[in-house]
């Protein structure tokens, strides 16, 4: 986890394109330029359960309508 907040705050380079497009489907990262969004800067000053807990909802709904679509279409 502190490697995703190392990389939104620059310090360090490499993340995996899994975790980028987490944070740009959760709006915490600029789609186009993978800056911070002001919702990026609000989620660096929360707290560590609340930046966790918004990391992990965000994956399990990404998760479940991946889920769904591939239930539904097979």
């Amino acid at each position: 986890f502190e490697k995703i907040l190392y990389w939104m705050l620059d310090i360090v380079t490499d993340i995996d394109p899994g975790i980028k497009k987490l944070l740009m489907d959760t709006n915490l990262i600029d789609k186009t330029e993978s800056k911070l969004t002001k919702e990026g800067n609000q989620f660096l000053l929360a707290d560590r359960k609340s930046q966790i807990w918004r990391i992990m909802r965000s994956y399990l709904q990404r998760f479940l309508s991946e889920s769904s679509s591939a239930l539904i279409s097979a």
